[in-house]
């Protein structure tokens, strides 16, 4: 299925308008400038591994029978108003107690009234019985796409995507390795109460300490457990700021570590126009490019210098710091998504070798109908339920940020590498999907390579150089880790790893933990 995420244009040095409403209307042209893509290093495929097994290992579904309480519990009363029963309207099994709510940025009386909203869950791993010492925050990408698109149709406890499916447990739930809450930031998201005025990502970074001021007021049994980031998408700004925030704040959030998912870590045009014909060379064959196709992308980026770029500097180690490149003029990825999108009428610029599906439970971003149809949400029994207004519900919302994002990519200016270093884990974890057209791993690699942290620059080994064996024992990639951070690629998987594999992606928050090795 498509998670939508509004990857936005690019406006000098913000961020403004959406993409998803471009890439749902297959015949408009993509304007010079909108966020684009990444390539492939390599057209590998992952090798067999003996010792692979089938069928999961985790714990089992997800789903309760007759004990439906959860891990957690808290003594408060202010508490007791946010817990959510075991039956959710429009889910065909009981789920575990969870709790929900409004949860006020500003709490004194008198002050705004802004809100995040959020959906908390338990741990429910091993005998479903023992608390966990760990907590994950999942923060979707957009900007403005909400977290509860993440809960329903990635790591949450219920698996729920197309129009016409039985929503059924989700066996790889992350609930199964931690406690998991998902919450709807920045202001402007879904249920959210207020009016959006983020200027930047610090600010994204200063209202959710607010949040999480309110959030451990509520439920101060959660303050000393150990606290983790995990961000998708636009997430991959969203992440390293909240991280470096709370990481600033001393122990007062006793922050471990970061997880990126196919996340926007580096500027933009490195992402997108300078990788984009690897990627396309490497799926010309799922993309349904001809010889000629093929050709009108080469010439795009040989006339820019991208090729001889991508093969001068993408090397293992590293040669030393990037080099300028190209930044006026090059068409490379708008030419292959307009080509592609002629090619394919359900072109899934998520995921290259996707195929048609029924409509999502949770509306298209792709398309202005999210404002028209009634999603999974938009069931006011359901929102009385979790304790959320009486409001239409969309998965991405414009304006988050009023007037553009404008923060520098978290590589360029110490953020992400300082995230790498002061994490008491020290186990940061960057994931690339290898079928996502949109961020595609040739530029997250080039960033990487070009980041210093820990006293190196970059890695000594390619990613493709270890097999990532994946939580039901099979081989799902590659990986590379050194000095505290781990880059995986993921090679069946699309912009939303957990949802495309979501055995791989278990094992790589099972590794965030401290849960297991690699």
């Amino acid at each position: 299925m498509l998670v939508p995420y509004l990857l936005p244009f690019l406006a000098a040095a913000t961020f403004a308008a959406p993409l998803e409403e471009r890439a749902s209307n297959q015949a408009q042209k993509i304007p010079l400038g909108v966020l684009k893509s990444i390539g492939y290093r390599s057209p590998q495929t992952v090798e067999t591994v003996a010792a692979a097994t089938s069928g999961s290992v985790l714990a089992g579904p997800t789903a309760c029978t007759t004990d439906c309480n959860s891990t957690l519990s808290f003594a408060g009363a202010q508490a007791a108003t946010y817990q959510v029963g075991n039956q959710l309207p429009g889910i065909p099994f009981k789920t575990r107690t969870s709790w929900a709510g409004e949860v006020p940025l500003n709490p004194v009386a008198g002050a705004s009234l802004d809100s995040y909203f959020f959906w908390m869950f338990g741990y429910e791993g091993g005998d479903a019985k023992t608390p966990s010492d760990s907590i994950v925050f999942w923060i979707q990408g957009g900007p403005g796409c909400d977290s509860l698109s993440g809960l329903l149709q990635e790591v949450g406890p219920i698996t729920y995507n197309y129009k016409g499916d039985t929503p059924t447990p989700n066996n790889y739930s992350w609930t199964l390795a931690a406690d998991m809450v998902f919450p709807e930031q920045p202001l402007g998201v879904g249920f959210d109460n207020g009016i959006p005025t983020a200027y930047d990502e610090n600010d994204v970074g200063v209202a959710f300490g607010a949040f999480l001021d309110s959030f451990f007021s509520i439920f101060p049994e959660l303050k000393a457990k150990k606290l983790y980031i995990a961000a998708e998408s636009y997430g991959g700004r969203y992440g390293p700021y909240i991280s470096n925030y709370l990481i600033d704040q001393g122990s007062k959030y006793n922050f471990h570590g970061l997880l990126v998912v196919d996340g926007v870590v580096t500027d933009i045009l490195l992402q997108e126009d300078v990788v984009t014909y690897q990627f396309v060379e490497a799926n010309k064959e799922i993309l349904k490019f001809t010889d000629a196709d093929v050709e009108t992308i080469r010439k795009d980026a040989e006339s820019c210098g991208y090729i001889d770029y991508v093969n001068d500097n993408l090397k293992y180690p590293p040669k030393g710091k990037l080099p300028p490149y190209n930044e006026d003029g090059c068409n490379t990825f708008n030419d292959y998504y307009n080509i592609a999108s002629s090619k394919n009428p359900a072109f899934n610029i998520y995921k290259v070798d996707d195929t048609a599906h029924p409509p999502n439970v949770l509306g298209d971003a792709n398309s202005p109908t999210q404002f028209l149809n009634r999603t999974f949400y938009d069931n006011y029994d359901l929102q009385n339920y979790i304790h959320a207004p009486h409001k239409k519900w969309n998965v991405c919302n414009q304006g988050v940020f009023p007037n553009g994002d404008h923060s520098p990519a978290p590589d360029t200016n110490g953020v992400l590498q300082k995230v790498i270093e002061k994490s008491p884990a020290q186990r940061t974890v960057i994931i690339n999907g290898q079928k996502d057209g949109l961020i595609i791993s040739n530029g997250t690699s080039l960033a990487l390579q070009n980041l210093t942290w820990n006293g190196g620059q970059g890695f000594s080994k390619s990613p493709f150089a270890t097999t990532l064996i994946n939580s039901d024992g099979d081989a799902s990639g590659w990986y590379t880790k050194e000095r505290g951070l781990l880059y995986a690629l993921v090679e069946k998987a699309g912009h939303e790893v957990p949802e495309y594999d979501p055995p791989a992606g278990f094992k790589l928050v099972q590794y965030l933990l401290g849960q297991t090795t690699l």
